[in-house]
């Protein structure tokens, strides 16, 4: 009698295509777990280099995890936008203004609006210029390269010493712009 020999091809077969689907779910698994270990090194990298640029400044409400503070020239980068600052001024009504521009150097189209602007005076009262109503910015949305002008004002502030000009453009995110201005 002669018997038969098993064949084992198609055991064979599957068993690769279960080890190839294993090193793919495998290599899946050490992409996402590189590109989590990646992503915590590219915040914290940002968040090292946000606090240097208030290194050695001071203002009440610090938050130097968010606070990017304006550079020699009055600018600041905010996500890909470099908005920079005048220093402040009061008008003939005495609302305190300053002139701002924006460069989108993003990909993106973003939203500006004098709603994001905000001020602090040194008493430590913070203010928005919701009803100043004589600046120039507006609102309205920027494309990529394009470049905006205007100025903020706000209602009147008593007191003289450090006031903080504050940018915060988005609700959702905590960063914001800071210029420091003595008044």
């Amino acid at each position: 009698m002669w018997l038969e020999k098993k064949s084992y091809v198609v055991r064979n077969v599957l068993l690769g295509i279960l080890a190839v689907v294993v090193v793919c779910i495998g290599g899946c698994v050490a992409l996402l777990v590189a590109g989590v270990i990646g992503a915590g090194d590219e915040r914290e990298n940002r968040e090292r280099a946000i606090a240097k640029t208030c290194e050695g400044k001071t203002y009440a409400d610090q938050q130097s995890e968010n606070d990017h503070c304006a550079d020699q020239d009055g600018r600041v980068s905010v996500r890909d936008v470099v908005v920079s600052a005048t220093a402040l001024r009061r008008d003939a009504q005495q609302n305190i203004c300053t002139d701002v521009a924006y460069q989108n150097n993003g990909e993106e189209t973003i939203a500006f609006n004098e709603l994001d602007w905000r001020i602090q005076a040194p008493s430590g009262e913070v203010q928005n210029n919701l009803f100043a109503g004589s600046g120039t910015l507006g609102s309205g949305d920027l494309v990529s390269g394009g470049h905006k002008a205007g100025t903020v004002c706000f209602d009147p502030l008593s007191g003289s010493g450090q006031f903080v000009l504050i940018y915060k453009p988005s609700v959702w995110s905590g960063e914001r712009g800071i210029w420091l201005y003595q008044l």
